[in-house]
């Protein structure tokens, strides 16, 4: 079987909102890692110019995929870090929210796809 490389979706919306000068966005990555996560999400966070990327460990001894208490670290392209949990999913994604907003004075929508 051969493989083919997804786009980097986030990457490209970032590239165009810097190459069409697009202003007040607030741009989000999420990264799940089995290893070295602040370095991992440092370097992905920089490479897509993102303001924030929220990470979390998966695999090994580490909560994460398919558990149902979990720990996420924010990094911020400002030098912040937060982390928040261990906790519910369902507690950690409003967290998350409730940190974004704080952190960026701005209303952020709560999306409900269904």
């Amino acid at each position: 079987m051969e493989l083919v490389k997804n786009p980097d979706i986030l990457k490209t919306v970032s590239s165009k909102i810097a190459k069409e000068g697009i202003s007040g966005c607030c741009l989000i990555g999420f990264a799940a890692e089995t290893d070295f996560l602040e370095e991992y999400a440092q370097n992905k966070l920089k490479n897509k110019n993102l303001d924030y990327i929220i990470g979390n460990y998966v695999g090994k001894n580490e909560k994460g995929f398919g558990e149902v208490d979990t720990t996420v670290f924010i990094y911020s392209a400002f030098g912040k870090v937060a982390q928040i949990g261990p906790f519910s999913k369902e507690v950690i994604s409003d967290k998350i929210v409730e940190f974004l907003k704080m952190e960026t004075s701005k209303p952020l929508v709560k999306w409900n796809f269904q």
